[in-house]
């Protein structure tokens, strides 16, 4: 659900409409969720914030969810193999799980999600 080369970063309110609301409209995605320190879900496929922002590199954990309001996602160059400081900013933001699929239900009600919650966090996310 992401094409780097297009501009869009895996788990973002770009990658999922496109994948679920698109004209190739899909049914089925996982999402990886993490919490803030605050307990509100964040999609993230990372624990960190440094490969989809510019944020310093901290746990998303450690982080209020004021922290993370709003932060455009970014597409960290890749050069012989290692993400380096160089990236381009996309349209995302770092989504919120319940807005995210919100939008997602307006486009495709049908929509399956499995959530991917970290270690202890699922069953405070699912709740």
């Amino acid at each position: 659900m992401y094409n780097l080369g297009k501009g869009v970063q895996e788990c973002t309110e770009t990658s999922l409409l496109t994948a679920l609301g698109g004209m190739e409209r899909r049914n089925l995605s996982e999402l990886d969720t993490t919490l803030t320190s605050d307990n509100l879900p964040v999609v993230s496929h990372d624990f960190n914030t440094w490969r989809i922002s510019t944020l310093p590199d901290r746990l998303i954990r450690e982080l209020h969810s004021a922290d993370v309001k709003n932060i455009p996602v970014i597409i960290r160059e890749v050069s012989n193999g290692e993400i380096t400081e160089s990236y381009t900013v996309t349209n995302d933001i770092i989504p919120f799980l319940e807005p995210l699929l919100d939008k997602v239900f307006d486009v495709n009600p049908g929509a399956t999600f499995f959530l991917d919650g970290r270690d202890f966090e699922a069953h405070i996310i699912t709740a």
